[in-house]
């Protein structure tokens, strides 16, 4: 009886720190996200001008998984607010949610500071939803996006970051005023550009 309660007490000590041993290692490979910077629409455009609407309101934020020390996998939530710099009635506000793969273009290279710097380029698919400031109605898009991502690595865990993406979204109703793309009200191809200075943090 005694060497069974050892023997189970054994595994049980040794299944608790190898669970808690991958836990560990789980989280390591878990990274945090946010920046906030610069939005500039590039279509539709007829009937507006685009530089118009350009601004310093693009915020996201997301969470990045290591798989290996090149490829990664990403889901970001990004807000866009496009606004007419004269006239704030005229807008479109825009929510996305993102899920991407990552290749650190630097470790696959085996570039020699790539303990220093990163640059990761990044693409996916995703939902986004924008909000009109002139009428109530709201307009549902698939969107793909591609960028890429240079780093500073401040410390082991700690790093800043610069984003710059291209989104396209498919079947966009609304130009970047808020009013119908096409006067038949019919979708067209949309897309902005943003470019985000921010932080990101391992566990």
């Amino acid at each position: 009886m005694k060497l069974k309660f050892l023997t189970t007490l054994t595994l049980l000590t040794f299944f608790c720190q190898t669970g808690k041993a991958q836990q560990s290692d789980i989280w390591s490979k878990i990274r945090l996200e946010a920046g906030w910077g610069y939005n500039l629409p590039t279509a539709p455009t007829s009937g507006i001008t685009a530089s118009d609407f350009a601004g310093v309101k693009s915020f996201y934020g997301g969470v990045k998984y290591e798989l290996d020390d090149v490829w990664g996998i990403r889901g970001t939530y990004a807000f866009n607010s496009f606004e007419h710099k004269n006239d704030k009635d005229f807008g479109l506000d825009v929510h996305k949610l993102m899920a991407e793969a990552t290749y650190n273009i630097l470790q696959a290279s085996g570039t020699d500071f790539a303990h220093t710097f990163d640059v990761e380029a990044h693409a996916g698919l995703g939902l986004s939803l924008a909000d009109s400031k002139v009428s109530s109605g709201s307009d549902k898009m698939v969107s793909f996006q591609l960028g890429v991502m240079p780093q500073y690595k401040i410390t082991d865990n700690v790093s800043v970051l610069l984003d710059a993406s291209y989104v396209i979204n498919l079947g966009q109703n609304y130009n970047y005023a808020g009013v119908h793309a096409k006067e038949n009200g019919k979708g067209t191809t949309g897309g902005y550009f943003t470019a985000n200075i921010g932080i990101a943090v391992k566990f």
